[in-house]
């Protein structure tokens, strides 16, 4: 039997609301990755799925995506070619896509909408994995097994051999380059929500991107249902007016970045058998960056996460979680 929530004391009581935008940005030394450009013949994977039930209901969902300018069966590479302007380097670029997602909610009342698209294209409308969900969930109190579960984990990285001299380069400008159009560069970025609840209605949003303008963006909204979440006396409203509703049990949200960086390479001369020149990528920055945001007891809690690199250019992002 499910039963509408009570009004009860503010105790445990938590509303949050953050936006994060983490923009890397020109300046004196430069940022990180160019998009990296698809295969010739990509793909589009869509499913569309709605449940309302009372009972049990479980989804389990991933996908891992990567892919190379070059061989993705060997180590990064690149060649040089001799131009108008001399010798240049030309470097592989490697992009990479995860996402996955767990649910599982027990003997109680469950609605559930998901829109899920994936475009390795090279007309993927700025959006190579786009997901939408909508999670509606009740308990049974009469159930010693009610609630619901959620995790949701997306990842992008772009790693970039290195390019030197390129003029028909990507467009960006990679905050420690001086001679480099697009210099040697590794970025990682994972983010994703879980919960554990009694009574929740959440939304979640993901956009991810390689291949055009890169970037990764994740938010999740999650408060009460109308007649069911808990309400608690208003503190500003006057005697006998309510706040909510609000969901029931713990959510969180959270964010990793790691991105390293090199400077315009060089081109040294070795004393080796066959007396060859060879390029030296040189590391120049590391960038490292993490945030977690909780909330347990009745809540309203709402969090959207963006990475946006303003020079993209390859990556691997497997096994990359917020959420393991």
């Amino acid at each position: 039997m499910i039963r509408e929530g009570k009004k009860r004391p503010a105790k445990g009581l938590s509303v949050v609301s953050i936006v994060i935008t983490l923009l890397i940005a020109s300046f004196a030394i430069a940022s990180a990755a160019p998009p990296v450009e698809p295969p010739t013949e990509g793909s589009v994977i869509e499913t569309t799925t709605v449940i309302e039930c009372v009972g049990d209901v479980t989804e389990v969902e991933n996908l891992d995506w990567i892919y190379s300018t070059m061989d993705l069966n060997d180590s990064l590479e690149g060649y040089e070619y001799c131009g108008e302007s001399g010798w240049e380097w030309i470097g592989e670029r490697l992009g990479g896509i995860t996402y996955e997602e767990d649910l599982v909610a027990m003997d109680g009342f469950t609605q559930f909408t998901k829109d899920f698209k994936m475009d390795t294209t090279q007309d993927s409308n700025n959006n190579n994995l786009e997901v939408a969900k909508r999670i509606g969930y009740v308990e049974d109190k009469s159930s010693g097994i009610s609630k619901l579960d959620f995790t949701e984990n997306v990842g992008m990285c772009i790693i970039l051999r290195g390019d030197f001299n390129r003029t028909n380069s990507v467009a960006g400008h990679c905050p420690f380059a001086a001679g480099a159009n697009n210099p040697t560069t590794c970025e990682c970025v994972a983010a994703g929500g879980t919960m554990s609840v009694d009574i929740v209605s959440v939304t979640t949003a993901t956009k991810v991107d390689t291949t055009d303008s890169p970037l990764l963006h994740y938010g999740l909204t999650a408060k009460g249902i109308e007649g069911y979440g808990e309400y608690v006396d208003s503190v500003l409203e006057g005697a006998g007016a309510v706040d909510g509703p609000y969901g029931v049990g713990t959510v969180a949200a959270g964010m990793d970045v790691e991105v390293l960086a090199g400077v315009d390479p060089e081109r040294n001369y070795y004393r080796t058998p066959n007396y060859h020149y060879q390029w030296d990528w040189r590391h120049a920055s590391t960038m490292t960056y993490s945030e977690m945001t909780t909330a347990s007891g009745t809540f309203q809690f709402s969090k959207a996460m963006t990475y946006t690199p303003q020079n993209p250019e390859a990556s691997r992002p497997s096994g990359y979680q917020v959420f393991p």
